[in-house]
């Protein structure tokens, strides 16, 4: 009798110490929560627009306040080009200090859907960067956004699901993302910005395309260290669009097809470097790659007016040539003529890191 006594208070100290245990872990994460949505909280605004358009294309517009990002100390808020669709006619940013400031577009990139507004104003702070490569899996991520509150964020947590997606140019959460975090920032758990959160899509290249994965568990951020290389673009006032060779291969529809020239756009890129029909592509810059797909996830990051080196297979001679990409017209090569891909299917694992496959 007095052994099973001992033993049932053995059992009821267990649990109550698990019960405890418990109970703290989920103490110190929801602190861990906070202390990283804090730490970025000064660099995010919040920003407002005016006017425009009710409609684009098939999509009614909103005209709630979105979120920003600041990149430099001197002004410069870069944002998702989503809440600039529809063409407003101004727009005003909220500083967490409450200072409401005239916002000016500089730029867009349309590659990433990222607009760059300029602010008067000096000594804004720009939030750490958590390098690419420390990227892992599973992970803790934040959705962070200032779409309520130009003082406190909105928050919502999750793990990083992929690396690597849209071609090369997003990071994939299961964090929630909408237009009340769009433009804000996919935060790690020490408060460094991971990347902007944009919506985006593997098969359009339309600003508004993306927004359906609203709240789905399927959210995307560029990298941030691509965002600031796009900042060193946009800054000198011009927009930037994905660049593509101009030609179609000869199964367009097929991710998974051996990427073998069927059309080569007369005046193109592709044409002038001397692509011919027939031939293979092999390699992308020094990368092989056996399959269509491959080539998009190679070509995916590049801007109109980068160069590329193709290698390609003609009639059994390595070929390599030398091309400058073009902005994108309805013949390229490009993710639109493919087929609507699930996660995963564009050649990356979500539960493991590409660069490991």
């Amino acid at each position: 009798m007095a052994l099973r006594l001992l033993i049932s208070l053995a059992i009821v100290v267990t649990l109550a110490r698990s019960g405890f245990a418990q109970a703290s872990l989920a103490k110190l994460e929801e602190e861990a929560f906070k202390t990283a949505a804090a730490e970025v909280a000064p660099s995010l605004v919040q920003i407002q627009t005016f006017g425009g358009l009710d409609r684009v294309g098939e999509t009614l517009t909103g005209s709630g306040p979105t979120t920003g990002v600041a990149v430099s100390a001197d002004g410069y808020v870069i944002t998702s080009a989503f809440a600039f669709a529809a063409k407003p006619a101004a727009a005003v940013v909220k500083l967490p200090d409450g200072r409401q400031l005239d916002a000016k577009i500089v730029a867009t990139d349309y590659s990433r859907m990222l607009t760059l507004l300029k602010i008067d104003a000096e000594g804004l702070p720009v939030p750490e960067t958590a390098p690419s490569d420390e990227a892992k899996i599973g992970q803790w991520t934040l959705a962070v956004g200032k779409a309520f509150d130009a003082v406190v964020p909105n928050t919502s947590a999750g793990v990083l699901s992929a690396r690597d997606r849209i071609w090369g140019k997003a990071l994939q959460t299961d964090a929630k993302t909408s237009p009340y975090n769009y433009g804000g920032l996919l935060v790690d758990i020490r408060g460094r910005a991971m990347g902007v959160i944009v919506p985006l899509s593997m098969t359009s290249d339309e600003v508004m395309a993306g927004a359906d994965w609203y709240d789905s568990g399927i959210g995307f951020a560029v990298p941030f260290d691509q965002v600031v290389a796009s900042f060193e673009r946009l800054k000198e006032g011009g927009d930037q669009h994905r660049g593509t060779l101009g030609l179609v291969t000869t199964e367009p529809g097929s991710m998974f097809a051996k990427p073998v020239i069927g059309t080569v756009r007369e005046d193109s890129p592709a044409a002038e470097a001397g692509v011919k029909v027939g031939d293979v592509i092999i390699a992308v810059d020094g990368r092989k790659v056996s399959r269509q797909a491959e080539v998009l996830q190679a070509l995916g990051p590049k801007y109109a007016g980068d160069s590329v080196e193709l290698t390609l297979d003609r009639n059994g001679e390595e070929v390599a040539l030398a091309i400058v990409l073009e902005k994108p017209v309805k013949t390229s090569i490009l993710p639109e003529q493919l087929p609507t891909p699930q996660p995963g299917e564009d050649g990356s694992d979500p539960q493991r890191e590409p660069n490991g496959a």
